[in-house]
């Protein structure tokens, strides 16, 4: 598909040509366009203000002379004359509609006219109108030499408009050129390589950065990639030959080659399409990246993780089983207890029985007044009781627990 490739001087040209035609457009506009609403508003509220103040005279005067207003016009005059503004035209008109009196009725208003009108009235009744005009004619012509000189200074702007910022678009073209061909340079020093292809996807040139990683770029030239990888899958063969097929770039494309001196090195290798002034496609262009030390890394950190992982079950186990072996010691420690606890119980009660009786025998023979007892056997007696009945209570204590 032909696509229309324009200089883009031309295109940032036409743009400022239009943009500064805009701004003197209204450059040139606002100026008098502002003074004439702003001018307008002032007359409009200006006659507003008088006809307010001259109706209100003349209901004064009404009220004072109310048979004979309508006759004395000059002296309706007289006292609306100091309210009347030399380029305003004034005239009083009765409800039948009769000119009373008119204030400056030499000035010819030009058009446009601009007048308003107040009421005044004849004991609280309405018996008239104040009607006050005033001509813009004046204020267009002003604003006609404001659109001259804002029309001026519309071009003073458009010219450094046009002209200024496209020779710096000019210079700034210029600078690109050469940053691209210091690009180039940079290029071939740097540790990527740059690659081209044509429309058949053969490369057609190699930069020296390829030798870098010990591929020979003379044996790549007239090779397509597909053709130098040796560990590309089919499934990523058909996938890549989509992407050709249908003219869009690919980035981060990794597979594995075999160097001049029989080294496998891992090429990761970005590109996209290419297409000339008429919008033909004549092939792609691209980076490519040697990526075989991060490869080496990760294999490397892949097989430390999986000698972790294994040493992480075998302790895992280890532990598993101690667990379980500790689990049955306990039970068996459990067992011996419960057997321990019912033998201490049934041993306890026979012990207990046994002070008991020994204690009712004593106890007897305490109470034997015909028994002749000495009084040192007979303390002995005593604390042989008092040691019985300590006995019974720690065994009763016991046995409680």
């Amino acid at each position: 598909m032909a696509q229309n490739h324009t200089n883009p001087v031309d295109q940032v040209g036409r743009f400022l040509t239009r943009l500064a035609a805009v701004i003197t457009i209204l450059v040139t506009l606002l100026p008098p366009i502002g003074f004439l609403v702003y001018a307008r508003q002032e007359i409009v509220e200006g006659l507003e203000h008088h006809s307010i103040f001259q109706a209100t005279a003349v209901t004064r005067f009404v009220t004072r002379n109310p048979d004979v207003w309508q006759d004395s016009r000059e002296r309706l005059l007289e006292s609306l004359i100091s309210l009347t503004v030399p380029l305003q035209h004034t005239i009083v008109i009765d409800n039948a509609g009769r000119v009373i009196g008119e204030i400056n009725p030499a000035i010819a208003l030009e058009w446009p006219v601009l007048a308003s009108e107040s009421p005044f009235h004849e004991f609280g009744q309405p018996a008239g109108i104040v009607r006050t005009a005033a001509s813009m004619a004046h204020i267009l012509k002003m604003a006609f030499a404001i659109l001259i000189v804002s029309g001026l200074l519309g071009l003073l702007v458009f010219i450094p408009m046009r002209r200024v910022p496209l020779a710096a678009l000019t210079n700034s073209m210029r600078q690109l050129e050469r940053g691209e061909e210091r690009f180039r340079c940079l290029t071939e020093m740097s540790s990527d390589w740059y690659w081209e292809q044509d429309c058949a996807h053969r490369f057609t040139s190699v930069s020296s950065g390829a030798e870098r990683s010990g591929l020979n770029g003379v044996a790549i030239v007239g090779r397509c990639l597909l053709d130098i990888g040796s560990s590309i899958s089919q499934e990523e063969r058909a996938e890549h030959s989509q992407l050709l097929e249908s003219k869009q770039a690919f980035r981060n494309f990794e597979f594995a080659l075999q160097t001049t001196a029989g080294e496998e090195r891992w090429i990761s290798v970005s590109g996209a399409p290419v297409f000339d002034e008429q919008g033909a496609f004549i092939g792609y262009a691209g980076t490519a990246r040697d990526e075989t030390l991060r490869r080496r890394a990760e294999n490397i950190l892949r097989n430390q993780k999986e000698v972790l992982h294994e040493m992480v079950v075998r302790k895992t186990t280890n532990l598993q089983e101690a667990l379980e072996t500790s689990q049955q010691l306990r039970e068996m420690l459990e067992k011996a207890n419960r057997k321990l606890e019912k033998l201490a119980d049934a041993s306890s009660s026979d012990l207990l029985a046994s002070l008991q009786s020994l204690r009712a025998d004593l106890c007897l023979l305490e109470e034997d007044k015909t028994s002749q007892i000495s009084p040192e056997s007979l303390k002995i007696l005593q604390r042989t009781l008092e040691d019985v009945d300590s006995m019974s209570r720690l065994l009763n204590a016991m046995k409680s627990r």
